[in-house]
C-alpha cells in the first residue's frame, strides 16, 4: 500500500506509517499528552449489554478465551508471542470486562482491577495495536461502561490512574482518526471517542468533529434497507449495538450541556432502519442467519439490542440494497443471499457463497450454511476460517469444489465485474424467486 507519495517501507508498509510509529513510539511524544487528572469523571456511559458468568470465572483462573483462541496464563498475555493479531485485539479492548460484572462479587470486582492496574504498568504508554483506533476505542468505552462495576468504589490513588490514563488515550485518539480505520472498526473507535469526550470534564469541544465523522460514515455504511455495507448480519447486529450506546451517551451528555450536544438526526435515522433489518435475518429461534461471515450470536443479545434500539420497524421481504430475499410461508422461514461480493475495503471476510440459502420451521433450522469461525492464532483456526469462507461451506451450487468467485492472496474476494441478478414474483398461490450469478466465467 503506497503512502501519500506514492513510496513504501519494508514489506510495502506505507513510509508515513512508519515515520508516524517512530513518532508516537518515541518519549517526546508522551510528553504532548495531556498528564493531568480530572477530580471526577462528568458521567459515565451505560452498558446494558449482558456478559458471560462462566467466563468471567475463567479469568479469575488465568484463562483468556477472546476471538476464537485460548491462553492460559498467571500473568495477562498483553505481548504473548503465540497469540494472533485479533486474540489481542479482543485482549487489549476489555470488553471482556462485562464477564467479570456478569460473576459478579468482590472476587469479579478485585479482578477486574488488578487486570486494569497490570495494563496501566505495562502498556500505558503508545504501542501499534494497543493503541490501534478501534481497539483504543473499544477500551475507552469498556472502561468507561464498567466504570460503576469496578472503578467507582475503588481507592483514589488507582482512579486517578486511570483516570489520567483515559485523559491521554482519548486526545491520541482524537488526533489519528479516522486514520486507516474503515467500516464497523471506525465507528467503535467513534463510540469510545465520543464517550471518552463526554466523560471528561471540559472535552465537548471535540465533539462536533467527531459526530461529523460519525454521520459521514454512517451514511456511507449504513445501506437504505438497514443492512451494513460487509453484508454481514452479525455485523448489522453489532453496529446498532454501538449506534444505540452513541445515542444513550449523546442523550445523557445533552442534560449536562444542552446548547452543545444533540443527538444527530442520521444516527437516530440508522438506528431505526437497522433494527428492522436485524429482525430481517432473525431465524424462529431468535438468533441470526449466517451469511458472509456472521455467526448466529444468541437470541438474549438480539433481543437486548432490539429492545434497547426502541424501533419498531417491521423486516422487510426484500432487501435488495444488502442482496437478500426473505419469504415466510406459515412457520416456514426462508432466507437468501442474492447480492454479490461486497465493495473493496469491506470484503476481507467476505464468504464466497452466491445464492446460498437458508431455510427452518418454527424454532428448527433445517437448512443452514457452515458459518464462520473468528481468524483466531495459530495454523488450525487458519485453516477453518479459509474453509468456511469458501462456495462448498454453503447451502448453494458448488462446481468442482471450486470457489464460484476466486479469493486473492490477500483474502479479499477477486470477483471483478461479478453480477448477481434476482427477480421475486408473488401471487395468491406463492412466491417465486429467480436467481442468477455469472461466477465460474
Amino acid at each position: 500500500m503506497a503512502g501519500p507519495d506514492g513510496t513504501t517501507g519494508r514489506g510495502g508498509r506505507p513510509l508515513r506509517q512508519r515515520l508516524l510509529s517512530y513518532a508516537y513510539g518515541s518519549p517526546i511524544y508522551g510528553l504532548t499528552l495531556p498528564r493531568r487528572a480530572p477530580g471526577d469523571l462528568a458521567c459515565t456511559p451505560v452498558d446494558p449489554w449482558p456478559g458471560d458468568a462462566e467466563r468471567g470465572s475463567e479469568l479469575l483462573r488465568g484463562v483468556y478465551r477472546l476471538a476464537g483462541g485460548t491462553i492460559r496464563d498467571d500473568r495477562p498475555p498483553w505481548t504473548a508471542a503465540e497469540a494472533g493479531e485479533a486474540f489481542l485485539a479482543a485482549l487489549h479492548g476489555f470488553e471482556w470486562l462485562r464477564e467479570l460484572r456478569a460473576l459478579g462479587g468482590d472476587g469479579g470486582r478485585r479482578r477486574a482491577r488488578q487486570l486494569v492496574d497490570d495494563w496501566l504498568q505495562a502498556c500505558d504508554r503508545w504501542e501499534p495495536l494497543a493503541w490501534r483506533g478501534d481497539v483504543l476505542g473499544t477500551r475507552i468505552a469498556s472502561w468507561l461502561g464498567a466504570h460503576d462495576f469496578f472503578l467507582a468504589s475503588a481507592d483514589d490513588a488507582f482512579r486517578q490512574r486511570v483516570f489520567a490514563s483515559l485523559v491521554r488515550q482519548v486526545h491520541h485518539l482524537a488526533r489519528v482518526l479516522p486514520g486507516e480505520l474503515t467500516g464497523m472498526p471506525l465507528l467503535m473507535a467513534l463510540k469510545g471517542l465520543v464517550q471518552g469526550t463526554l466523560a471528561l470534564p471540559e472535552g465537548v469541544g471535540r465533539l462536533p468533529a467527531a459526530l461529523a465523522l460519525a454521520e459521514r460514515e454512517l451514511s456511507r455504511q449504513v445501506l437504505a434497507d438497514g443492512g451494513h455495507l460487509d453484508r454481514n448480519p452479525a455485523t448489522a447486529l453489532t453496529v446498532l449495538r454501538h449506534l444505540v450506546d452513541l445515542r444513550t451517551s449523546l442523550r445523557q451528555g445533552h442534560t449536562l450541556h444542552p446548547e452543545a450536544v444533540a443527538v444527530p438526526e442520521v444516527l437516530q435515522y440508522a438506528i431505526d432502519r437497522m433494527a428492522p433489518a436485524v429482525r430481517f435475518f432473525r431465524h424462529g429461534d431468535g438468533a441470526l442467519a449466517v451469511f458472509n461471515g456472521g455467526g448466529e450470536q444468541t437470541s438474549m443479545l438480539v433481543d437486548t439490542t432490539l429492545v434497547q434500539a426502541d424501533a419498531r420497524g417491521r423486516p422487510l421481504k426484500s432487501a435488495r440494497h444488502s442482496g437478500y430475499e426473505r419469504v415466510l410461508a406459515g412457520r416456514t422461514l426462508l432466507l437468501v443471499d442474492v447480492g454479490g461480493p461486497p465493495p473493496t475495503g469491506f470484503d476481507g471476510d467476505a464468504h464466497v457463497g452466491p445464492l446460498a440459502f437458508e431455510l427452518s420451521v418454527g424454532r428448527e433450522r433445517m437448512i443452514v450454511n457452515c458459518g464462520a469461525v473468528p481468524a483466531a492464532h495459530g495454523s488450525l483456526a487458519a485453516g477453518w476460517h479459509a474453509a468456511l469462507r469458501s462456495t462448498a461451506a454453503h447451502s448453494t451450487l458448488a462446481l468442482a469444489d471450486s470457489n464460484a468467485f476466486p479469493l486473492g492472496p490477500d483474502g479479499r474476494v477477486e470477483a471483478g465485474s461479478a453480477v448477481v441478478t434476482a427477480t421475486r414474483i408473488a401471487d395468491d398461490d406463492g412466491t417465486l424467486i429467480d436467481a442468477c450469478h455469472d461466477g465460474y466465467r
